[in-house]
């Protein structure tokens, strides 16, 4: 009798284990940006114009109600308590504006279900400031889940994807590859040309 039980708990175990949702293939050291993002035909090249929001830290005391033990007649009693903390916190203060050109390799882009999108749909997806996800590193479709079917995901290098200067305007644009032949071939493992999540 006891064999069947123990028998039982093993089945039911590995029943669980199977029911196990699939882990991510990594983990993300930079979480994915939100940015507007807006496609604009410059003679046959295709621009995108990206908005990434810039931001201040700032630090503010706020109140919180914390809850202490003191003793009262011999016995512990709990009680709440107001006391200030200092906190910082990113004030959004305007734009960090960069613009990228298919000309040359630099950027990728893809769907959330990590396959690349080819320029024209691009180009057709940001008629006007569509919010895209930027990342300098391969996002894993896991991470994606919440996102609206529709949305981008634009990859590449920190000094591509944030302008290399801050959204400096005097920045040269950026560029990435070119809008017509053959879709680029996945890089290596982790590489910003390799499929999310690759």
């Amino acid at each position: 009798m006891r064999g069947l039980s123990l028998m039982t708990a093993l089945l039911f175990a590995a029943t669980a284990w199977a029911d196990e949702p699939a882990l991510p293939k990594t983990c993300l050291c930079s979480p994915p940006q939100t940015a507007l993002a807006r496609a604009v035909k410059n003679g046959d090249a295709l621009e995108i114009k990206l908005k990434l929001v810039k931001a201040v830290a700032e630090t503010h005391t706020k109140n919180v109600t914390v809850k202490k033990i003191k003793i009262v007649d011999g016995k512990q009693v709990e009680h709440e308590e107001q006391q200030q903390v200092s906190v910082c916190v990113m004030k959004p203060v305007g734009w960090n504006e960069v613009t990228l050109k298919t000309e040359t390799i630099g950027v990728t882009v893809y769907d959330i279900q990590g396959k690349p999108v080819a320029w024209e749909k691009v180009a057709k997806a940001l008629t006007k400031d569509t919010p895209v996800l930027i990342s300098v590193e391969p996002v894993d479709p896991f991470y994606l889940q919440t996102m609206k079917p529709e949305t981008l995901v634009i990859v590449g290098p920190p000094h591509v994807i944030h302008g290399g200067h801050a959204g400096n305007p005097a920045a040269p644009p950026i560029v990435l590859p070119p809008a017509t032949g053959p879709s680029p071939q996945p890089g290596p493992k982790g590489s910003a040309s390799s499929p999310i999540g690759a």
